[in-house]
């Protein structure tokens, strides 16, 4: 049990027509619980219907979240909820904010053999040579003023199949 200071800023778990659920600080601890929407007060009378509508969105950023993906905006806060830290980062800063791009990147180590015969034995046998690192897929999360505003995904589904035609024969008379 606790109770918030007037202007404490809340998390609004949940709403229902007559109540809604916050989570807060109080003055000795974290508080959850009950809220009298006639207790919350505002200037800008869409406050209620506004209220609706950022529940209504934390709702599919929560899922976005447990389901670790990424939509265009989301904040940055939001999008590190849902994965590991990025692999690359680039921030931008300027007069009018801050800008950049996170680049999530998933890579594969790739095991290199050659056939190698025992000159003694005169047995094939394959030798390691060297391991590589491929990348195997890239999300890229570009942002401004830490909202999402574009996502690039990239994904290396190997070598294709190439097919090989002989070169054409030219003539000349």
């Amino acid at each position: 049990m606790g109770v918030f200071n007037e202007g404490t800023k809340v998390e609004l778990i949940g709403m229902t027509d007559k109540v809604y659920r916050v989570k807060g600080k109080a003055r000795h601890a974290g508080v959850i619980g009950w809220v009298n929407p006639k207790l919350l007060s505002s200037e800008n009378k869409n406050f209620i219907a506004n209220l609706k509508s950022f529940y209504q969105r934390q709702i599919l950023v929560n899922e976005l979240v447990a389901n670790e993906d990424i939509a265009i905006g989301m904040t940055l806060d939001e999008v590190s909820k849902t994965n590991a830290e990025p692999t690359e980062t680039e921030v931008r800063q300027t007069i009018k904010g801050q800008s950049g791009k996170w680049d999530y990147i998933i890579c594969e180590e790739q095991k290199h053999y050659r056939t190698v015969i025992d000159p003694k034995t005169r047995i094939a046998y394959r030798q390691l040579t060297h391991i590589t690192t491929e990348e195997k897929s890239r999300t890229t999360v570009e942002f401004e003023h830490n909202v999402v505003t574009a996502i690039t995904r990239k994904e290396n589904k190997g070598p294709g199949k190439v097919r090989m035609v002989p070169i054409p024969i030219i003539f000349h008379w």
